[in-house]
């Protein structure tokens, strides 16, 4: 005789126990790690903090990527060699010769119209921008500091930094001019180490009043987390002189020259911000107007990108209000840089 319904055995039900989530491979990203130098260290985080996956370093000849740095005289145009993927990298000197053919590598953007060229490619249809511009995000996500930690990729969340007047950057071969320790002695002026972990050089930075920066990421991590800064020279041992420079602001659609820095400077840097538009400006062309007054010179490459607002501009690179100095490209040029982030590899 058949059990009536609902008197048969139920199935007996399994322990629950833990599901481990699967995490896609690490993204294999070629950067320069001979020395902790600030834009070098900051590849691989700004990389793993937009790819959403674990990094690990790689060899120019076994790399998925190439990103922050410059790096691009790194690749081969051999054909039985790897295809590297390229986004935001640069050159860090003008080539000898300019390629007889199309790069064989992919290239989803490059740090400015002068790496493009070098390519062999029409800057005004490439990607420009160097993805340091992506750097704010690293110091203020607290799940992504989490992830990074956890990936191995820092040691832990960045110091708390005190408030400065003026921060001063040296490149690292800057870091023993004669003239840093009498900067040290201005009263309001720190001098920063790019050689410490790059997050508490972001904090650092996020907490200066202003930026002299020999360095280059010093200045466009700056304009990442919208501090007003200046390029300034420490002498003249930076390799490949002023190209990556000029290749960055050219990504922007600015022209930039540099300042010396000396006491007087680090003491009232206003003669050399002015050097530097207001929000969306370019050089004073002698007309007495800078700023939104001026307008922007907007790069051919973002003509098409929208511009910033609460909908174009992702959650996690939206402005905050000390952003409203850095230049109206900054926003279009990392949106762009989102948008162009090779997430298939």
């Amino acid at each position: 005789m058949s059990e009536p319904p609902g008197q048969r055995d139920a199935p007996a039900q399994r322990p629950l126990t833990s599901v481990s989530i699967r995490r896609p491979a690490p993204l294999r990203l070629h950067w320069s790690r001979s020395k902790p130098n600030f834009g070098d260290a900051l590849a691989p985080l700004v990389v793993a903090a937009v790819a959403d996956r674990p990094v690990r370093w790689a060899p120019i000849g076994g790399a998925d990527l190439v990103a922050v740095g410059s790096l691009l005289g790194r690749l081969r145009q051999r054909w039985w060699q790897r295809r590297v993927h390229v986004w935001g990298s640069g050159y860090l000197a003008a080539p000898i010769a300019l390629p007889s053919a199309r790069t064989r590598h992919v290239i989803h953007a490059v740090r400015g119209p002068r790496s493009a060229a070098a390519l062999g490619l029409l800057p005004a249809a490439m990607v420009q921008g160097d993805p340091g511009l992506l750097a704010d995000r690293l110091i203020t996500d607290r799940a992504l500091i989490e992830r990074l930690i956890s990936d191995g990729l820092i040691t832990g969340p960045p110091r708390p930094a005190r408030r400065c007047a003026v921060l001063v950057i040296p490149h690292y071969r800057d870091r023993e001019h004669a003239l840093l320790p009498r900067l040290a002695a201005v009263p309001g002026v720190e001098i920063a180490d790019v050689f410490a972990p790059p997050l508490d050089l972001l904090a650092q930075i996020r907490c200066a009043d202003c930026v002299l920066s020999s360095a280059m990421h010093g200045l466009i991590a700056a304009d990442a987390l919208g501090v007003p800064n200046a390029w300034v020279t420490l002498g003249d041992r930076l390799r490949g002189g002023h190209f990556k420079f000029h290749d960055y602001y050219g990504a922007l659609g600015l022209t930039r020259s540099p300042v010396p820095l000396t006491e007087a400077l680090a003491a009232d840097p206003a003669a050399a911000l002015a050097h530097r538009p207001h929000p969306g400006g370019s050089e004073d062309d002698g007309s007495g107007q800078t700023g939104l007054q001026h307008g922007a010179m907007r790069p051919a490459f973002v003509q098409a990108v929208p511009q910033a607002s609460p909908q174009a501009i992702p959650q996690a690179i939206r402005p905050t209000a000390r952003q409203s100095w850095a230049p109206a490209t900054v926003d279009p040029v990392r949106h762009a840089l989102l948008q162009a982030f090779p997430h298939g590899l």
